[in-house]
């Protein structure tokens, strides 16, 4: 049995590369957006965290129930509940930290006003809400 060959015209093979390289750059595209939005990053600025060196991030590829990250580089990485404020976990540590008095700056936190541009005086906690049902619409 002979097989038969389909063979593509010059334009019908740049055609298909075209295709093929415009769909790879879009993918690359939307993995770059989805990595860029993963994060919410606000330095804190209202003196609740050790030497203004704390990093809140919620992140839009995470899991219930909803939560903060907070991080100082180098040192650890611990998740808070947004809702409550209290102490969920720790992701790592190369520091000894306090986990009451983090706790502690953590609720504060959450209750203060936020800095973010365009927040329209709301609390962080309400922020963090908001970002949290942005990214995860079915964990409200």
């Amino acid at each position: 049995m002979v097989k038969k060959r389909n063979t593509l015209h010059e334009s019908e093979m740049r055609k298909h590369v075209k295709d093929i390289v415009e769909e790879v750059l879009y993918e690359e595209q939307q993995r770059t957006l989805l990595t860029e939005m993963a994060t919410m990053n606000g330095n804190d600025h209202s003196g609740e965290f050790p030497i203004n060196s704390a990093i809140i991030e919620v992140r839009s590829n995470d899991h219930a129930p909803r939560h903060i990250h907070l991080i100082k580089r180098g040192c650890y990485e611990l998740k808070f509940l947004i809702d409550t404020g209290e102490f969920l976990e720790e992701k790592w540590a190369n520091d000894r930290y306090s986990v009451s008095a983090l706790t502690k700056q953590v609720k504060k936190w959450l209750h203060q006003p936020s800095s973010f541009k365009d927040s329209f005086n709301l609390t962080n906690q309400q922020m963090c809400i908001i970002l949290w049902n942005i990214y995860h619409p079915s964990d409200k």
